[in-house]
């Protein structure tokens, strides 16, 4: 009899299962259990002999084997599959650039100044261009109520994720200073609420740090994911150098209401040794302001509440 193999993912741990399908006779296995989670999948037609479950955590169990990245994981199944699976693992772009960014580039490739190229490609200042911080300062300082000095309080990264490293790595720097002035052991963990970005977990590997979750609670009437106070209280301590707030919220989509962002900064407070880090890459994406924020303002994010204009958070975030 022909066969066909067919492949499909578990959506509980993402755990691939491998099948091999016999001839039309052939009687349906029973379902199989994902070593991981204990979930059941149902099987297709499939002979036991030749059926194959594979577990991404016992698959990175042996010595050496590299720790596992979701991204890389589900993009590759993605490959797999080709035109069969629709990845939403991980965000790329299928539109261009506007036209004014395009025309702005083309002018200055091609410009000339004097008779001779001014293409701006030398060194430029490393915490950012001049007259983009001032740009940056001025839009920004609109969103949070106050002047910024763009030459002092903006500095421009490679990209979102080189920003939030540079970010970790100053405040366990920050951090390891603080203790030391004060005899104590150096705070050495970074705290994310879970489900959690990604990246969130290589960085804090990539920095030395041990990446401590908080799980947020799931309102079943509300059929929303809500901030657990106590849980995030127990969770911070001596040894937190970083917490990362992440509002609008991936991967949940959740905007974090007034309320709970005061909770967070009210525990801040109470440890001098950590240092804030908020991530609010998608504050323009907000359609259901929550509750306690204006929803209105010109060139501010609807909805949106800057976790560093709370009262005492400027200086710790």
């Amino acid at each position: 009899a022909s066969r066909r193999r067919s492949r499909r993912t578990c959506a509980t741990s993402r755990v691939r299962l491998s099948a091999c399908t016999e001839s039309s006779a052939s009687k349906a296995a029973p379902a199989k259990k994902c070593a991981s989670c204990g979930c059941a999948t149902p099987a297709p037609p499939v002979s036991a002999a030749d059926a194959v479950v594979e577990c991404p955590a016992e698959a990175a169990s042996g010595a050496g084997a590299a720790p596992k990245n979701v991204f890389m994981e589900m993009n590759a199944i993605a490959r797999e599959l080709g035109d069969d699976a629709v990845d939403l693992g991980q965000g790329f772009p299928n539109y261009d650039p506007p036209d004014f960014v395009v025309d702005a580039l083309r002018g200055e490739l091609e410009g000339l100044s004097g008779g001779g190229p001014r293409v701006r490609h030398q060194y430029t200042r490393t915490a950012g261009h001049v007259p983009l911080v001032e740009v940056l300062a001025d839009r920004y300082g609109q969103h949070l109520g106050r002047t910024i000095d763009p030459m002092r309080e903006v500095a421009v990264t490679v990209g979102a994720t080189g920003g939030l490293y540079l970010a970790m790595k100053a405040a366990l720097a920050k951090g390891a200073e603080l203790a030391k002035a004060t005899g104590e052991e150096a705070p050495d963990e970074v705290v994310a609420l879970e489900p959690f970005f990604e990246l969130y977990r290589s960085q804090a590997q990539a920095v030395g740090a041990k990446l401590r979750s908080v799980p947020l609670a799931f309102d079943e009437e509300a059929r929303s994911f809500t901030l657990d106070v106590d849980a995030l209280r127990r969770a911070l301590g001596p040894k937190t150098a970083v917490f990362i707030v992440n509002t609008p919220h991936n991967p949940t989509g959740k905007a974090f209401d007034a309320w709970e962002l005061r909770a967070i900064a009210d525990l801040v407070r109470e440890h001098p040794n950590i240092c804030v880090i908020s991530d609010e890459v998608y504050k323009f994406m907000i359609y259901d302001p929550p509750e306690g924020i204006p929803s209105e303002g010109a060139d501010r994010p609807i909805g949106h509440l800057h976790f560093a204009t709370l009262p005492g958070m400027w200086e710790r975030t």
